[in-house]
């Protein structure tokens, strides 16, 4: 009888059933994975925007108030306990040194150079330390005026320049040419150590000041600055710095738009009474602080979902009514810092 011979075929690998179910899980957990990437990613781009567009309105703030408090600087004693006695001919002008306000402002500025629409200019003017300091006692008022050198005061031939001590202050214009005093200038040529200052008539309507100054005096650098909003070669809106030469500096981007209100005291007191802008200041002397409001963006659109719909308790009177809101036209994070600045040199 024969024998009938069966052979058993095993199963190696997988069918394709199971192979396609595989990889339908596989997708499915791999779009999830990304979705998780992208969606990470967009959280993470959004806060590391917000953070530089914080960091951004702080450095901003932070170099508008610096100058705010010195406004009006002359030494040791407020312009308002010592004016300056100007022998400068031509004197300081508001695009130079404006000696009597030592603040001003222009609100919601159209067609000014360079400047964004609608957007406020603050104007601010002290003396710098440049480290000038007298060698010894004058010896009349129409004497020349010795200087410690080296020393940063750039001093040049018909440039203005301030002398001042805790009871005088004197604005006058440079006659001969002093040599350069400026260490890192490699022109530096103080050799004596000694920089010697005249102040003639042929470029002062006197050629005496209010008095001989002692050695406890001080020569101040004229400062002037204007700050304003500008759009830099990025095509993004930025804080500028205009110095005395009229040459202007971006210093931080993103700043959209800045807005003004000045402290006025009323009464003498030296406390601001009410905050108004700057063409309802009768009299820029009674400016005794500031209240700077900045608006700032992200530097990359695309960071919101969608346009924004911001209310805004900032100080303008045209282009963000306080309260009103508005949508923006791209898809930026904006955000609106507001900060009250006091002169000191207005509260001594």
């Amino acid at each position: 009888m024969s024998k009938i011979m069966t052979r058993q075929f095993k199963q190696h690998g997988l069918s394709l059933i199971e192979i396609m179910v595989a990889i339908t899980i596989s997708m499915i957990l791999l779009t999830g994975v990304v979705q998780l990437f992208i969606s990470n990613k967009k959280t993470y781009s959004a806060v590391e925007e917000l953070s530089r567009l914080q960091e951004n309105a702080r450095f901003a703030m932070e170099f508008i108030s610096r100058d705010i408090r010195r406004a009006g600087f002359q030494g040791c004693r407020s312009r308002r306990e010592i004016p300056s006695h100007i022998i400068a001919n031509p004197g300081p002008t508001g695009d130079e040194f404006d000696v009597n306000t030592a603040i001003s402002g222009e609100d919601n500025v159209s067609s000014v150079t360079d400047v964004v629409d609608g957007t406020d200019i603050i104007s601010l003017q002290f003396g710098g330390s440049c480290g000038g300091t007298l060698t010894g006692n004058m010896d009349a008022d129409n004497a020349q005026i010795h200087l410690t050198a080296p020393n940063t005061c750039n001093l040049d031939q018909g440039g203005l320049f301030m002398i001042s001590d805790c009871e005088s202050a004197d604005i006058a214009r440079i006659s001969n040419t002093p040599c350069n005093a400026d260490p890192d200038d490699p022109s530096y040529n103080c050799s004596s150590g000694t920089q010697n200052a005249a102040h003639a008539n042929n470029v002062n309507i006197s050629n005496r000041l209010s008095k001989a100054y002692q050695s406890d005096a001080e020569i101040f650098a004229l400062i002037s600055r204007n700050y304003s909003i500008r759009v830099n070669p990025t095509g993004n809106r930025a804080l500028y710095r205009e110095n005395i030469a009229g040459i202007a500096e971006e210093l931080v981007e993103g700043i959209e738009n800045m807005q003004a209100l000045y402290g006025e005291d009323t009464t003498g007191d030296r406390v601001p009474n009410r905050y108004v802008p700057a063409h309802q200041i009768s009299d820029m002397q009674d400016v005794v602080s500031v209240r700077i409001s900045l608006l700032a963006y992200t530097i990359e659109d695309r960071v919101a979902q969608d346009n924004q719909t911001y209310a805004y308790e900032i100080n303008d009177y045209n282009s963000f009514p306080t309260g009103t809101s508005f949508t923006a036209a791209d898809k930026r994070i904006r955000r609106a810092f507001t900060s009250t600045i006091s002169l000191r040199n207005r509260l001594k």
